[in-house]
């Protein structure tokens, strides 16, 4: 989140990232909310990245470099124009719903994803929406190749691979469970949304971490 990259981009980290838990409680200074509020959202969220690089560098010592190499990609492309169907109109203002397995719709304007079902869907969302979750999905960087520019109803189904699984909340009821009468996820794109993710090599943005110490309590 601080650096806006996926778990595949980072390198160096130590076993203990993936194994200790931590509570963060971090809360911004008022004068500094106050200031926020009156940023465009852009650049609201580029003050919140800032401070969360703060925030790792003093309480974990973390200092970090940028690379490029050349990794395997993906590139999404559209493999038959009839499937998807550009959305008209705005979405109307008031809350958004991010439940899945109700009677309420979609929701408008963003997608909503259930990785460890293998559900994917929103309505008049961008393609670049859809973009950032197969690349966090695929673990590989997705460039946006469709010429898609508009906005879609998607509503996707697969069934996740054992790297797509992730730990499955306490809160979720039994019945959540992926079909597995679906077809895995790149086969579930071209069936069903007429894309497909193109397998190359491409220079991919990666940080290095070259230090990082365990923080201390409160």
């Amino acid at each position: 989140m601080a650096h806006r990259v996926e778990d595949y981009q980072v390198s160096g980290a130590p076993d203990w990232f993936s194994s200790d838990l931590y509570d963060v409680d971090a809360k911004a200074e008022k004068s500094a909310i106050d200031e926020m509020q009156k940023l465009g959202a852009d650049q609201r969220e580029l003050r919140n990245r800032r401070m969360l690089q703060t925030l790792l560098k003093n309480r974990f010592k973390l200092t970090l470099r940028q690379v490029t190499k050349d990794l395997p990609i993906y590139s999404l492309v559209a493999a038959d124009a009839g499937k998807l169907h550009e959305a008209q109109g705005d979405c109307d203002p008031g809350p958004r719903t991010t439940e899945l397995g109700t009677s309420s719709p979609a929701p408008c304007g963003s997608l909503r994803v259930f990785s460890w079902v293998g559900r994917m869907d929103g309505v008049k969302v961008p393609i670049t929406q859809l973009i950032a979750n197969l690349s966090g999905f695929t673990k590989r960087m997705v460039l946006d190749n469709t010429n898609l520019g508009g906005k879609y109803d998607i509503d996707l189904k697969w069934f996740p691979g054992p790297s797509e699984f992730p730990p499955r909340p306490a809160y979720l009821p039994p019945t959540y469970q992926p079909d597995p009468n679906s077809p895995p996820l790149l086969t579930a794109i071209q069936q069903q949304l007429g894309l497909k993710l193109e397998s190359q090599t491409g220079p991919v943005p990666l940080l290095v971490i070259d230090h990082v110490e365990m923080p201390s309590e409160n």
